[in-house]
């Protein structure tokens, strides 16, 4: 089971969205998957035609599932940035955050 959960916002550059998405599901989570701690990751895309709200800044989110703590987790990612392989497709902009439980999982009955 999880004990935090890194999110992780981005955008890819303008029209680049193709090659970006194919870059971040078969290069970069891969990558970070390997990386102590991080057990799991899953994306999602702003889902416009579900909500009558202003788009986000971001259009994409990863949610990368770190089992342990997330202070190490998180310094195995600092080291590991060196040797990741990134895509000019990726706006420079963007939003990372680590987050840790503070319940169990609930799930419906």
């Amino acid at each position: 089971m999880p004990t935090s959960i890194y999110f992780v916002q981005t955008n890819a550059v303008g029209g680049e969205d193709e090659e970006f998405n194919h870059w971040y599901d078969n290069v970069h989570l891969p990558e970070i998957l390997q990386i102590p701690g991080f057990v799991a990751a899953q994306r999602f895309e702003f889902d416009a035609e579900a909500t009558t709200a202003p788009a986000p800044d971001y259009r994409y989110v990863a949610v990368y599932e770190v089992e342990g703590s997330g202070a190490e987790a998180a310094a195995a990612l600092r080291r590991a940035i060196p040797l990741l392989q990134m895509s000019e497709t990726l706006d420079a902009s963007r939003s990372l955050v680590l987050y840790k439980a503070i319940t169990d999982r609930i799930v419906a009955p």
